[in-house]
């Protein structure tokens, strides 16, 4: 962790906007308590879940530790959020991997709960997959109006429309992981699909953020250096995993 925080110290010195964390805590460590921990030695960079998987954690203990995270960095959160698709994560954490419709509800039913203990709801949401009786967290999240939500994925029929109703962002990529949105028409359309859930729920389009994450992205100042860092950073096997979205290249390029 001491290595990690002067990493993202070194990040936000060099003027980066902002710094992201995976959920996978099988793999790596966990998302929350590693933003808490640069949350206290950093001061202007935003903190993200890029994205916490919302079958992970009960909802209230989602809202406690990203209301204290909020607190920590004064300010500085948001709060990725996506419904998971990893079986053997799942099923290493004991996790049913349910359907995705079903994925998709407890999404909107979390996104809901968190509003209301983040205390900007006016009444406790209904919900089918959790029973949470708590009422609105103190202290109140620090961040106004809200704590910044952003919601991955690329579906065109669900994931834009919870985008359109809840979240302050959107993020999709050409990885499978970030939504297999390939190419410009692939981008369009789902512009297109979040411009029309917009306009259905009555909410303007500028102000749904639109982010892409790009998996992985290799610069250097000559393609020697390229190949260098490709050989260096870059096990074979991410290589594999990664070659449907790579972006490796001089800054020309």
């Amino acid at each position: 962790m001491p290595a990690l925080t002067e990493f993202v110290l070194q990040v936000e010195e060099l003027g980066l906007d902002g710094f992201w964390v995976t959920d996978h805590p099988v793999w790596y460590p966990d998302s929350l308590i590693t933003l808490a921990a640069v949350a206290g030695v950093t001061k202007r960079i935003r903190l993200g879940t890029l994205v916490a998987c919302v079958p992970y954690r009960n909802p209230v203990v989602l809202a406690r530790m990203t209301a204290d995270i909020d607190a920590l960095s004064n300010g500085r959160l948001v709060v990725g959020l996506g419904m998971g698709d990893n079986d053997d994560e799942f099923k290493q954490m004991g996790i049913a991997l349910r359907s995705i419709r079903e994925r998709q509800e407890m999404l909107d039913e979390t996104v809901r709960i968190l509003r209301w203990l983040w205390g900007d709801a006016p009444s406790a949401p209904a919900s089918r997959h959790y029973s949470v009786s708590a009422e609105p967290l103190k202290p109140a999240r620090v961040q106004r109006p809200r704590i910044p939500i952003l919601i991955a994925g690329g579906g065109e029929r669900v994931t834009l429309r919870q985008v359109a109703e809840h979240a302050d962002a959107s993020n999709f990529g050409q990885h499978h992981w970030t939504g297999a949105v390939q190419g410009d028409e692939g981008i369009q359309r789902r512009l297109a699909a979040l411009r029309g859930w917009c306009e259905r729920l009555v909410r303007p389009y500028d102000s749904a953020l639109k982010t892409n994450t790009t998996l992985p992205l290799i610069i250097a100042d000559t393609r020697s250096a390229v190949a260098d860092k490709l050989d260096r950073y870059l096990p074979p096997f991410i290589r594999e995993i990664t070659t449907e979205s790579m972006v490796a290249g001089t800054p020309e390029r």
